[in-house]
């Protein structure tokens, strides 16, 4: 494995993580307040119930 194809490897490997992590600082704020006003939240149904109304 040369240069070129190691740092294609890595790139590859570290695109959707950075993307996840960059994605989570931007919207820190709105995820936080959206997650502060849950109320109740069912894992394999995927349902969530949210107080519109704070």
């Amino acid at each position: 494995m040369n240069t070129l194809q190691f740092i294609d490897s890595i790139t590859g490997r570290l695109a959707w993580p950075l993307a996840a992590v960059t994605l989570g600082i931007i919207f820190r704020r709105s995820v936080g307040q959206l997650l502060g006003r849950v109320q109740k939240l069912k894992w394999r149904d995927g349902e969530a119930e949210l107080v519109l109304c704070p």
